[in-house]
């Protein structure tokens, strides 16, 4: 019986490791560790977070899987959100610079400036005839809305307020394709209002 399994070809397995996913984990057990505080998942999530460093975080860029060929957008949004994430919970400064930094790099790789919106893939990357802007959520909210609400818990006004408006601009036609970006709009909206707001809300 052992035999005649071995002979049997083993469905296809992807081995893949996501960064993006990655970090909506660690930011995920960040949230956790708000409500249940005695659960070491901090810890957890700073071990995590060294150990994506090391496998997907390079001098010049990120990478979106460990085969590391290739980069989206949403690495980079959600590796930002993580590194502010820590940073809040543990005030630790590192964090906070990592963060602005990968900001940065963002705008420099993915910023389309003639429409002052993200598009889903490196720009110097471009083929001929497809320039891939997305702002639809699928599986996890859509890049542009996480990177609207990195923009505006890091302080960067200006660039939020580009942002929210090219997005202000899709949402007459694709709205119901772009929940997480009402909230995002809706976040910097109270933000620019100079009200009081963290990850649970704003004081009015």
């Amino acid at each position: 019986m052992k035999d005649l399994r071995e002979k049997k070809n083993k469905p296809f397995f992807d081995n893949k490791i996501q960064l993006d996913l990655n970090c909506l984990w660690v930011s995920a057990l960040i949230s956790a560790e708000k409500i249940l505080p005695k659960n070491n998942y901090l810890e957890i999530a700073e071990t995590l977070y060294n150990n994506l460093e090391k496998m997907f975080f390079r001098e010049d860029r990120l990478y979106h899987t460990n085969s590391k060929t290739f980069v989206f957008l949403e690495d980079y949004a959600y590796a930002i959100s993580m590194l502010l994430d820590l940073s809040d919970q543990t005030l630790k400064s590192n964090y906070l610079f990592k963060a602005k930094d990968l900001c940065q790099k963002t705008i420099e790789l993915f910023y389309v400036k003639e429409k002052n919106i993200f598009q889903k893939n490196i720009i110097s990357s471009n083929d001929l005839f497809h320039k891939p802007i997305d702002i639809s959520d699928n599986n996890i909210p859509n890049g542009n809305s996480i990177m609207l609400l990195n923009f505006s818990r890091l302080g960067m006004k200006n660039e939020a307020k580009e942002l929210s408006n090219s997005l202000n601009g899709y949402l007459n036609i694709y709205k119901s394709l772009m929940i997480s970006s009402l909230k995002s709009i809706d976040y910097f909206n109270m933000i620019d209002s100079n009200k009081n707001c963290t990850d649970t809300g704003c004081i009015i």
